[in-house]
């Protein structure tokens, strides 16, 4: 008969390991069930099914992995065969090739979301077999723990839209980016957890709080008739993980804070090219916020139908102007070929911040093409051509408690003398003016539910989305004034891999436009439906948003090359800080070389700095060991218990210097 020689080889496997020595079948039976296994086998290693060696493969690396992963198992499954110990130890050796010469040092599989954690199945699975089998054990190599991080620590908080086997449980799933990304649930951080439970508890602990995390999840790629129900063990011990913002090289910067808290934040920008023809990274991704959660509520990003809708028009990024009418047959294009550089990266305990500078080379079209249900987009009258550039400066604000404030500024500077177009697209019911959301019953009995809706134009620069899961977000444009704004909605049933449910997925784009150069500077505030909207102002000559509401108010500095400016109390000299005067405390927070000042305090520094500001002492944090200079009313001294730490008086500053290995120094005040 037939048989797919990639997906029911493991699955074909797994009933034949359970079968063969269980005492139900006869020996003759028990022969040519061998025989057939072996036959099997011959067929996978068949150079005319697939042979990678030779070129006779496709280009997406998780088939050849799989093959070669099947043979593997297939083998291990028959090993008393001569024949079969050599497929084995093939199979063992491409996997140990490939973990030291493909995966990077942070874990990452050069493929997308989706089908990497296909490949990072099959590594799974052959390390179970071969540390069994006596060839080898994958669980010591530090590679491997990295890739099982790696996948673990990109999975999205508990996504309301989807939910496992078990009803009602919201999963983590995959984030949005490349080919093929569809918001999977997985349970391989089962199979992980049992695995190491004896050899590496600290590790185990952690896989099993992601399994927990994911439903208990059985899916597991490729199919093992159930058997690996048999590897798994839901009464291991669980701990929830301590991870923070992190840069991954061949990704971007996964920016978060409280993981595993009901409040958890969570934003995704990829920052980097993709490294393959296959859609690792969709050249569409380049530049996007792709997921974005805050206080555990989706806020929006990249839609899951990959490639559909792979295009820079349906992501939250910017692009040239473009033009799409779906009554048109014209297909806009979707390959930006761009080259990234990094400006800049502070992961901090109040803010974290990004600065990257895309050049956009080359704008020409692919295979995604837009759906035609997607409705037609703003006309240009005039639309782009590469080369544009464009710096995009990310400002994620946290707080220390889980569920306090947290919003996200962006400053992206365009040049190029070409027209642009900003777009974000979030999780809402509806778009519109505070005046309009104020009534929030009223709004929603107009909004469109589940389908599809025309352009609308908007005015000024207020706008506030309804969230669909009760986090309203609030938007202020800072720049450009006077150009126009529109929303639209678009959305489809879909499904996933390891979930029980359809779902529809809708969301409103806020869709922003420049004639020529400028900066899209905007400030994307989430609050819970029905609390008060915060008030936002522009200052310091258009470098500065303050928000101030309930908790206090706040000062976001962003510009695109060092400047100074002054915005009320606050003074700013660099590229990008914040000051968070808040009833929990001030804290003066100096993402870039530069200084700020508030009113009688300040702080200057070479490298990322914060300044926390109590009552009766101060606090000051930097990325790494070196000096700052601090201003404050009063006399300073050093607390107690600080070997390395010194501080100097320098005119009416202060000059403190922190050791190798430390990172804060505490200062009393008098």
């Amino acid at each position: 008969g037939n048989m797919d020689l990639m997906r029911a080889v493991m699955d074909t496997a797994a009933r034949f390991d359970a079968l063969i020595d269980s005492g139900l079948l006869s020996p003759e039976e028990r022969r040519l069930r061998k025989a057939q296994m072996l036959f099997l086998c011959y067929m996978v290693a068949n150079p005319a099914h697939w042979s990678y060696e030779r070129g006779y493969c496709s280009g997406n690396p998780n088939m050849t992995v799989s093959r070669i992963a099947n043979l593997g198992v297939a083998a291990m499954a028959i090993r008393e065969n001569p024949q079969a110990k050599k497929w084995a130890q093939y199979a063992v050796d491409w996997a140990k090739y490939w973990l030291a010469e493909v995966a990077d040092d942070a874990g990452q599989w050069p493929e997308s979301s989706h089908y990497a954690r296909v490949s990072w199945a099959d590594y799974v699975q052959i390390a179970l077999t071969a540390r069994r089998a006596g060839l080898h054990d994958f669980f010591k190599e530090p590679k491997f723990q990295a890739m099982a991080y790696f996948y673990e620590k990109t999975l999205t908080p508990p996504d309301p839209l989807r939910w496992t086997y078990k009803a009602g449980f919201h999963p983590r799933v995959g984030a949005p980016y490349g080919r093929g990304t569809r918001g999977d649930a997985w349970g391989l951080s089962g199979l992980l957890a049992a695995a190491t439970a004896t050899s590496d508890p600290a590790f185990s602990r952690v896989m099993q709080w992601c399994w927990r995390e994911g439903g208990f999840n059985a899916n597991n790629s490729h199919g093992t008739a159930g058997m690996a129900e048999m590897l798994v063990d839901r009464g291991l011990p669980a701990e929830r993980p301590v991870w923070a913002s992190e840069q991954f090289p061949h990704l971007g910067y996964l920016l978060r804070s409280h993981v595993g808290d009901p409040a958890e934040n969570y934003l995704l920008f990829v920052s980097r090219y993709h490294r393959n023809a296959d859609g690792e990274i969709w050249p569409a991704d380049t530049g996007t916020i792709a997921k974005w959660f805050a206080n555990g509520a989706p806020i929006g990003g990249n839609f899951h139908r990959i490639p559909d809708l792979s295009t820079p028009l349906m992501e939250s990024r910017v692009l040239l102007a473009t033009n799409w009418d779906p009554a048109n047959p014209a297909q806009p294009d979707s390959w930006y070929t761009t080259r990234v550089t990094d400006h800049g990266y502070a992961p901090q305990g109040r803010a974290d911040y990004v600065s990257v500078h895309f050049a956009i080379t080359e704008s020409r079209p692919y295979h995604a093409f837009m759906p035609k249900d997607v409705p037609a987009f703003p006309k240009r009258e005039k639309t782009g051509v590469a080369p544009l550039h464009w710096q995009r400066q990310v400002l994620l604000a946290k707080d220390d408690t889980a569920g306090g404030v947290t919003y996200l500024v962006l400053r992206d500077t365009v040049s190029g003398k070409q027209p642009s177009q900003w777009h974000f697209w979030t999780l809402s019911e509806t778009i519109g003016a505070p005046a309009e959301a104020a009534d929030r019953a009223a709004f929603l009995a107009d909004a469109p539910g589940a389908k599809a809706a025309p352009p609308r134009e908007l005015t000024g620069d207020r706008f506030t989305a309804l969230g669909q899961f009760g986090t309203d977000l609030d938007y202020y444009i800072a720049s450009p004034a006077g150009t126009p704004r529109y929303t639209l909605r678009y959305g489809y049933k879909t499904g996933a891999y390891g979930v029980s449910n359809q779902f529809a997925e809708y969301q409103d784009l806020l869709h922003l436009q420049l004639p020529g150069d400028g900066a899209y500077f905007v400030a994307m505030v989430p609050r819970a439906a029905g609390e008060p909207a915060p008030a936002f102002t522009t200052l310091g000559n258009g470098t500065v948003i303050t928000i101030a509401g309930a908790f206090g108010t706040d000062y976001a500095f962003l510009a695109p090359a060092a400047t100074k400016a002054a915005a009320g109390d606050a003074a700013f000299d660099g590229t990008a800080a914040m000051v968070q005067d808040r009833a929990s405390g001030l804290a003066l927070i100096l993402s870039a070389p530069g200084a700020i000042r508030y009113r009688e305090f300040a702080v200057r520094s070479a490298q990322p700095a914060t300044l926390r500001v109590a009552p009766y002492g101060l606090t000051l944090e930097l990325a790494h060991s070196g000096a700052a200079t601090i201003t404050a009313p009063g006399a300073l001294a050093l607390a107690a218990g600080q070997p390395g730490v010194t501080l100097a008086k320098k005119g009416k500053d202060y000059v403190v210097t922190i050791p190798a290995g430390v990172t804060t120094a505490r200062l009393t005040r008098k």
